[in-house]
């Protein structure tokens, strides 16, 4: 319950500073501190294993929401969730476009766009999957961008 209050927090309280503040885009130069958090972004993305993917990724106080799933998806959601994927599977990132990065203190507010393509192993048989857009919050802790909130639906077709 504390948790999710803390990445309610801290959602609302970085969303609301957005919109006092100026945020650089795609198309904007980045600075260096936003380059950090695009960075830390892509490479959970990128991640090789479930392990580094939990341990690199996520704040203890996770919560989000996905897609067309109705429930809350908690920090021990994505602890319990299926290994196979990890090893059954090799993934490429297809695409990934940062739109818009604000960051006010040890809090970030990231919308940025992603595409996965995944071959599984056994079958050489290659997916790629539908183009989804996230609103991540993230915490800096330990010198390390950790989400704490996220949003993911897919992608509009234009």
């Amino acid at each position: 319950m504390r948790a999710s209050l803390l990445a309610a927090l801290c959602a609302v309280a970085i969303v609301g500073s957005m919109t006092m503040s100026r945020i650089a885009t795609a198309d904007e130069h980045w600075t260096e501190e936003q380059l950090e958090v695009i960075g830390a972004t892509k490479s959970c993305w990128l991640a090789e294993s479930k392990k580094a993917w939990l341990e690199n990724c996520y704040h203890e106080g996770f919560v989000g929401w996905y897609k067309d799933n109705p429930h809350v998806i908690t920090i021990a959601d994505k602890r319990g969730a299926d290994a196979a994927e990890w090893t059954d599977y090799s993934y490429e990132l297809v695409e990934f476009t940062p739109y818009k990065v604000h960051i006010d203190g040890d809090m970030a507010a990231t919308v940025y766009s992603a595409q996965l393509q995944w071959t599984e192993i056994a079958t050489g048989v290659v997916t790629v999957g539908e183009k989804q857009r996230w609103m991540e919050a993230l915490v800096r802790e330990n010198g390390r961008w950790l989400g704490i909130a996220e949003h993911a639906s897919l992608m509009p077709k234009e």
